[in-house]
């Protein structure tokens, strides 16, 4: 088991104290795919992406949203058109 700390990095089980300088330096030596997660009193509480993960995860939120939009509109007013979805 691995030993907690009151705030950590989780880099697959490993917990150190939490500074701002550490979380830089763990920063630069992860792949910018993963997720670097915060820990405090041995729970995950934060979780730190890259800026690009971040917008990539946005868009599909969006994405997502447009689509259950356009199923609830299809729902309740039926197929339309072309002409008749831009108006």
């Amino acid at each position: 088991m691995t030993k907690q700390s009151k705030f950590g990095l989780n880099s697959g089980g490993i917990h150190v104290p939490l500074t701002v300088s550490i979380l830089k330096v763990n920063s630069k030596n992860r792949e910018l795919d993963a997720v670097l997660y915060v820990n405090q009193n041995g729970k995950e509480v934060f979780g730190v992406q890259s800026a690009e993960s971040y917008c990539q995860q946005q868009e599909s939120i969006a994405f997502i949203k447009l689509i259950n939009l356009s199923e609830k509109s299809f729902h309740q007013y039926g197929e339309l058109t072309l002409d008749e979805s831009f108006l």
